[in-house]
């Protein structure tokens, strides 16, 4: 149920930033895109965490003999996840603190 929250929710994400940046006056647009790029990374890398699996499954359309029900690959996508909740985490740390 969470994985799928996630899929249907992140495109409705880009829109809404692409949107915002073409009719919200620059004041409001910039800080908001930046919140929802990151935010995405974040999301993405939380997503990968905690269903790795999901994001095998996507190798599978591509490589078919790779078996996304193997704990065995999960190490992958967890490591790649985490790295990008870290870029998120530090890169809005630094515009939290740049304030």
């Amino acid at each position: 149920m969470a994985s799928k929250i996630v899929r249907y929710s992140m495109p409705f994400l880009a829109v809404a930033a692409f949107l915002g940046l073409l009719l919200l006056p620059d004041r409001i647009a910039w800080p908001l895109t930046l919140f929802s790029v990151f935010f995405s990374f974040f999301v993405i890398g939380l997503w990968s965490v905690l269903f790795p699996q999901d994001v095998i499954s996507w190798v599978k359309a591509a490589h078919r003999q790779v078996d996304e029900a193997d704990p065995a690959l999960w190490w992958l996508p967890r490591l790649i996840g985490t790295f990008f909740m870290l870029f998120a985490g530090t890169i809005g740390l630094v515009f939290l603190l740049k304030r």
